[in-house]
């Protein structure tokens, strides 16, 4: 009996992966078609061009979480208002309860811990935060605020851009 369900929703679980892929199988002919005109118009004007050349362009996909770069400003807050250094899930465990998600939620926590840690390496590499790795697990702390304030500017002035 307890096979039986098991069984029961594992087939419920395939048949929708499954429509996912024909559906993306679908979009991605679709998109194909349209590549196919844009380089056969592209060819009416520039013969002699290899459409190939053109490096193809990262679609921003808007997250589930936070707006675009919402997280980024969140991450920056609560360490420039933190007393110390923070672990990434501390960070992550004070930006949950700020916004009044569900902690229990670990789909939601490991998503969103692992954006905060690419945010993290990038603030790293502008010289923003730094990690103390002589503790387990490491911590970031903020070095400058001025460079901090310098970031956050930059990042509003993105945000604030017609081309994003």
């Amino acid at each position: 009996m307890k096979d039986q369900a098991t069984i029961s929703s594992l087939k419920r679980k395939r048949a929708e992966i499954s429509g996912q892929i024909r559906d993306l199988e679908t979009r991605r002919s679709v998109l194909m078609q349209s590549l196919e005109a844009v380089d056969a118009t592209l060819a009416l004007y520039a013969p002699s061009f290899n459409p190939e050349t053109i490096e193809p362009k990262r679609s921003y996909t808007p997250g589930i979480y936070f707006k675009r770069l919402q997280l980024y400003r969140l991450v920056t807050a609560t360490l420039r208002d933190a007393p110390w250094p923070m672990t990434r899930d501390e960070i992550a465990a004070a930006i949950i309860r700020s916004k009044g998600m569900d902690a229990k939620d670990r789909v939601a926590v490991r998503t969103i811990s692992s954006r905060i840690q690419k945010i993290l390496v990038g603030m790293q590499t502008q010289s923003v935060i730094s990690e103390q790795t002589h503790v387990s697990p490491p911590t970031w702390a903020v070095i400058c605020s001025a460079e901090l304030q310098i970031a956050d500017l930059r990042y509003q002035l993105q945000l604030r851009s017609p081309s994003s």
